[in-house]
């Protein structure tokens, strides 16, 4: 299940719900594929920070050994990022 997700990431582009779930095949809708991962993203059990730690590190660490400068840009809401305007 993981690897559909992050093939759903690489696909398509985005770290959306709605845009992962448009590149996952399946006979469920969109819209219930996105609900099915809510919840699983949702459960207190599933760490998904510490799993994405790990998958990150390595892509990040592969990524500056072969092209030696890596930039990373952050998105998200400026609570999330601790941004004062």
């Amino acid at each position: 299940m993981s690897s559909w997700f992050m093939v759903g990431i690489y696909l398509g582009h985005s770290v959306h719900l709605s845009r992962i779930t448009l590149k996952i095949p399946s006979l469920a809708t969109v819209p219930s594929i996105t609900r099915r991962w809510t919840r699983v993203l949702d459960n207190p059990a599933i760490r998904v920070r510490e799993w994405f730690e790990t998958v990150a590190r390595a892509i990040l660490t592969a990524a500056a050994s072969t092209m030696g400068e890596i930039r990373l840009i952050a998105d998200g809401p400026r609570s999330a990022l601790n941004i004062s305007c």
